[in-house]
């Protein structure tokens, strides 16, 4: 099948099996307030889905802007999804896991991610946290994190799909553009990159070469939000933030225009290339959702073919290039 239909596919099996899970008003927590694209697009979806719920969102926060206090124990806790679980990008984990200490025997659900541990000292800490959790289900992104996870942790585990399988096809046509171009080799600039010099012989002669362009060239929109987010943070010594309504003015600038111009910026990117070479899972989501012929390169431990091999492996403009 097409990329397309397979997008619609896993929309209604997160639809089906997700929803079930959430069955009070919730928190949503771990939003993506940076310039990662990828992690915006979960955010889309997360928003898409949640629609569907008849359960209220009760409050937000940021990846690093966890409450820190006790939460009323008929709220369950959304974990926003992405690849942060483990220690790969341990200081964004290690806020979740703080911040679930402390609500221990709250419903939690952890929203489907990569899981990644190559430290089994911080994984045998991570595993005495969890226990303690009797009403956490941790929901992973690919067969091998959920095969980990049903070993390492004794917590309900269940395997679904990235999020941003959940972004309305509206959404998406509402920023699409007109292709202009041939060929995209969209590559990261981070550890998760494999160092090769062999790229250049796997690749077209003529192609453009980019990391997300939020990454790259912030545009005023963003770096007029960052600077106020700033401010916020660190510039006024933390008196707003214990302030109700500039939490929420805070939340809702994050929301209402950093969000959509992330995701603007992101969709209009790729539509504008007949081709995707990535090295970016998103780049490949994104890509598929916009019916692209796509190449992928996987990342340093293995995340993108894990993905694609559970969930795409049967999508016929989805392709796996080897790094040599």
């Amino acid at each position: 099948m097409n990329s397309i239909e397979k997008a619609k596919q896993l929309q209604q099996l997160l639809k089906q099996k997700l929803l079930q899970l959430i069955d009070q008003d919730y928190v949503l927590y771990g939003l993506p307030y940076y310039s990662n694209i990828g992690d915006t697009l979960i955010w889309e979806g997360t928003i898409e889905l949640l629609t569907k719920s008849p359960y209220k969102c009760r409050s937000v926060c940021g990846w690093s802007d966890y409450p820190q206090k006790k939460l009323p124990k008929e709220l369950t806790i959304l974990i926003e999804g992405g690849g942060y679980f483990g220690n790969v990008w341990r200081h964004g984990w290690e806020f979740v896991l703080n911040e679930l200490s402390l609500n221990k025997n709250n419903k939690i659900i952890i929203m489907p991610n990569t899981i990644w541990y190559n430290d089994p000292k911080v994984l045998e800490k991570d595993q005495l946290l969890l226990s303690q959790m009797p009403n956490l289900t941790i929901c992973a992104r690919d067969k091998r994190s959920y095969d980990f996870a049903f070993q390492h942790f004794n917590n309900n585990v269940c395997l679904l799909p990235d999020l941003a399988f959940c972004m309305n096809m509206d959404y998406l046509s509402k920023w699409e553009k007109p292709v202009i171009r041939n060929c995209l080799f969209l590559k990261r600039g981070d550890k998760e990159l494999v160092k090769s010099d062999n790229f250049e012989f796997m690749l077209p002669a003529k192609i453009d070469t980019s990391d997300w362009p939020t990454m790259l060239y912030p545009t005023y929109t963003q770096k007029t939000v960052e600077k106020i987010a700033y401010a916020y943070r660190h510039r006024l010594g933390g008196r707003l933030t214990k302030n109700e309504i500039a939490t929420n003015l805070y939340n809702k600038m994050y929301y209402h225009i950093y969000r959509k111009e992330m995701s603007k910026q992101g969709i209009e990117f790729i539509s504008r290339y007949r081709t995707i070479y990535t090295t970016r899972l998103h780049g490949m989501i994104l890509a598929a959702l916009l019916g692209k012929e796509t190449y992928f390169f996987d990342n340093s431990y293995g995340k993108i073919s894990d993905f694609y091999n559970t969930w795409l492996s049967d999508t016929d403009n989805i392709n796996s290039i080897t790094i040599k």
